[in-house]
């Protein structure tokens, strides 16, 4: 096979695409995303292109300062010196045009890399040709599928025009939710936010772990078992394992075969071209169709107030959900709440704008009780919903929790397993309430009227137990009848 020679015009769009970069087109953040170093042809090129993505992330780039950049780093005389990077200033067409000369340069570098491929495929070919043909045809299957990827990835970068009528012709399926009620669903996004230190991670940990199992959180309905991947940057290793030991402990559960971890260390980047399609591979290999990222901000490294930048990172993950059709469930810091409890969103707009769901979270005053209120601020496939009060337990788990009783629904539904699950009138389950929580007859009745027609889960030895108690039956225990044999039931 011939060398390939790059024609005149490629290498000209080159040097029209940094000529655009360098002198500020509108199309910045497109070009970076379509574009990798690797795309050009000329060694010089793809340095004056790494220093622009360097200098994207930090808001200044011009000619000034990649010029200065590249002497910083010993790279200057190497591309050229400051009379290449003048002129290609100076060079451009027409900026309005810097995308097409992007694709230009994108559709090229494809070129390039497939006949590399195929070139590279006969040659490896052609030497082991005395191998066994069963090898040789494993060997073609394995550089066919990269061959496959790499037209995968090119025509994702060339999506196809739809008429109105082939639209209208098209089916759309659409993904079950995640969470129920259009708290989350399929390919969509959740953020929960809330101030630093008060147990967000700890709070998507658990969701993850339900998830997997398909348990419901809280009172919201978890449509099945699903496959999790969770990268948390914040936490090492150790103190992961320490806090999913705990949880399961507290959930009544042993193993977590659908539930994924990318080590902290593992380094993602949204904002660059590189660490984008790190990311990617990642995703498309393991196909998970959950994933949570915990926190946003270490993520990326553009400025969190500019609204473009932003929604371009974020946008990326709408692309994946596009392609693969996970959800997303994110984690993102704000302000500590001012003195009338409201709370200062931190970052642009466009980060609210982005999710389905929007969650605060927010810690609620108790002086012997880990109280989290959970309120339901944005909502895009949802009613309104009211907040969802949440304590914390010595397991790291969280249960539905009333702030104005000492008594829980939990202590009702732990009182109710420990008499079998049915007990008759309500004599016996108040006394069983009093004895584990040392409260009065009164507030034990004021619990169980509270834990009616609530699904609480309790963990015993065969797992985790949902119990139910009617609202009827609780309304008759307040009143002193005795309960017949449907009183209280677990399922």
């Amino acid at each position: 096979m011939k060398n390939v020679v790059i024609r005149d015009f490629a290498l000209e769009a080159e040097q029209a695409v940094l000529g655009c970069l360098l002198i500020g087109s509108e199309k910045v953040a497109d070009i970076l995303a379509l574009l990798t170093a690797d795309d050009f042809s000329r060694e010089a090129h793809a340095e004056i292109f790494r220093s622009i993505q360097v200098l994207h992330g930090r808001g200044a780039v011009d000619l000034v300062t990649v010029t200065e950049h590249l002497r910083n780093n010993h790279l200057l005389g190497k591309v050229g010196g400051p009379v290449y990077l003048a002129n290609l200033s100076e060079s451009v067409g027409f900026v309005k045009n810097a995308l097409d000369y992007a694709l230009i340069v994108k559709e090229t570098a494809y070129k390039q890399k497939l006949i590399k491929t195929l070139r590279s495929l006969i040659s490896d070919l052609e030497s082991n040709f005395d191998a066994r043909l069963e090898d040789l045809v494993t060997f073609t299957a394995s550089s066919v599928d990269g061959l496959l990827t790499l037209i995968d990835c090119f025509r994702q970068n060339r999506p196809k025009i739809l008429s109105g009528d082939e639209l209208l012709a098209s089916v759309c399926l659409n993904n079950p939710e995640v969470i129920g009620d259009g708290i989350l669903p399929g390919g969509g996004g959740l953020i929960i936010a809330g101030e630093a230190g008060i147990g967000k991670s700890l709070l998507v940990l658990e969701m993850a772990v339900r998830l997997s199992h398909g348990l419901s959180l809280w009172g919201l309905p978890v449509c099945d078992k699903h496959k999790v991947l969770l990268i948390n940057r914040e936490n090492s290793i150790k103190s992961l394992k320490f806090r999913l030991e705990r949880l399961l402990a507290g959930l009544g559960l042993s193993t977590v075969s659908n539930l994924f971890f990318l080590p902290p260390e593992a380094q993602i980047n949204l904002s660059t071209p590189e660490g984008l399609q790190a990311f990617k591979l990642i995703i498309r290999k393991l196909n998970p169709q959950v994933c949570v990222l915990d926190p946003l901000s270490a993520f990326h490294m553009v400025q969190e107030n500019d609204n473009r930048l932003m929604r371009g990172c974020l946008d990326q993950l709408t692309m994946l959900s596009r392609e693969v059709g996970v959800a997303w469930i994110v984690t993102h810091h704000h302000g500590k709440a001012n003195e009338l409890g409201q709370t200062k969103y931190r970052g642009a707009s466009s980060i609210r704008d982005w999710a389905d769901s929007f969650v605060n979270l927010t810690p609620k005053k108790s002086p012997d009780r880990t109280i989290l209120e959970l309120e339901f601020d944005k909502l895009r496939h949802s009613p309104p919903r009211p907040s969802l009060i949440l304590e914390r337990d010595e397991n790291l788990c969280h249960h539905p929790a009333d702030l104005n009783l000492k008594v829980s629904p939990k202590d009702v539904a732990q009182a109710l397993a420990q008499l079998g699950g049915r007990c008759e009138g309500q004599a016996k389950l108040v006394k069983k309430i009093v004895e584990a929580t040392g409260c009065g007859q009164r507030t034990a009745y004021r619990a169980i009227n509270a834990a009616a027609g609530k699904e609480i889960e309790v963990v015993e030895k065969g797992g985790v137990k949902t119990f139910f108690l009617p609202r009827a039956v609780a309304k008759t225990f307040c009143h002193g009848a005795v309960a017949n044999e449907n009183s209280c039931v677990f399922q």
